[in-house]
């Protein structure tokens, strides 16, 4: 019978295949769900958020397939008892680690460096954003609609950075799932290394005895 150790090597590494399973279906679907999507030029927001989702799917497709690889060897490492496959475990979790960081990179830049630039930061570039999306000012409007270089938003009050409130939206959601996947991660990696030095003293005390008895007979 597997001891509390093994066993929760096991729980979570199987969990961590659930965990890749689900992102790689969710990828798939979600990217499928995108390919179908009719574009056209009154929904240029539309299209940039569906654009930056589908870059987000390929980034989840690699954690996902990194994610499956890393719990299956923590599972063999923990049933089977092998040294070699708990190594193996814990260098694919650093993997997924450094992919989850990267995507935590990107979602916090987007979300929070879109949240924090202000109107005086954005000044430079406001008017290529403005004739792109069809808004007017940042995040506030300037003082009269001359100063816009689409002045029909001005009477409308559409600021730019409403055009990112969808991908500000999802980047927010995706910073905190990411980070609890990261902190997963991180726990069975420390878990792995307890197993792993468990397993080796087990080996060198089987080792020891049987050196033992081959030398009483």
């Amino acid at each position: 019978m597997p001891d509390k150790t093994s066993l929760a090597v096991t729980i979570l590494s199987g969990v961590y295949v659930g965990i890749g399973f689900a992102a790689i279906v969710f990828s798939v679907v979600l990217t499928k769900n995108i390919n179908t999507f009719n574009r056209s030029e009154e929904s240029k927001d539309a299209d940039m958020m569906l654009y930056f989702i589908k870059a987000s799917c390929v980034y989840l497709m690699v954690a996902g397939a990194v994610c499956m690889m890393s719990g299956s060897l923590g599972m063999v490492g923990s049933l089977l008892e092998r040294q070699w496959s708990m190594m193996l475990y814990f260098m694919t979790l650093l993997v997924s680690l450094i992919i989850w960081f990267m995507l935590e990179g990107i979602f916090g830049m987007v979300s929070f460096g879109l949240t924090a630039s202000s109107d005086a930061m954005m000044s430079a570039t406001i008017q290529s954003w403005e004739i792109r999306f069809h808004c007017c000012g940042w995040k506030t409007l300037p003082s009269d609609a001359s100063k816009c270089a689409y002045p029909q938003a001005f009477a409308t009050g559409h600021t730019c950075i409403k055009e990112f409130s969808s991908i500000i939206s999802i980047c927010l959601g995706g910073f905190i799932g990411v980070a609890l996947l990261a902190i997963y991660a991180i726990g069975q990696m420390i878990l792995a290394c307890f197993y792993y030095r468990k397993l080796k003293t087990n080996f060198s005390y089987s080792y020891k005895e049987n050196q033992n008895l081959e030398h009483e007979d």
